[in-house]
């Protein structure tokens, strides 16, 4: 990925890349050649991508909550408690308790 910014008042052009590469040996090798002049000096920001190992962990955690989400018994249980929560009157004709008899102060 490639980003490119313009300054015309300084005349200066910056260009930011993505480059995804391996450090091995003590060095980094890129999987692709950035697109650089020879001996150009670069800052690396270092971000350690996850492994395929973990990429299919999460992945198949992934899969499992959607399945567990979407599961017909789950579906059914909500559905059940939305028709129960019709069903009940949350308003009293009682006046409301004092503080007092909310909160046991003996």
């Amino acid at each position: 990925m490639n980003r490119i910014a313009t300054f015309p008042s300084f005349g200066a052009v910056l260009m930011s890349q993505v480059v995804i590469a391996t450090f091995e040996d003590g060095f980094f090798k890129p999987d692709e050649p950035p697109a650089l002049d020879p001996k150009a000096r670069v800052r690396l920001i270092v971000e350690p991508l996850e492994t395929s190992e973990e990429d299919e962990t999460r992945r198949a955690r992934l899969e499992e909550l959607d399945r567990q989400w979407n599961d017909p018994a789950r579906l059914t249980g909500v559905q059940d408690l939305d028709e129960l929560l019709d069903e009940i009157s949350f308003i009293s004709s009682e006046p409301r308790p004092t503080r007092d008899e909310l909160h046991d102060r003996y």
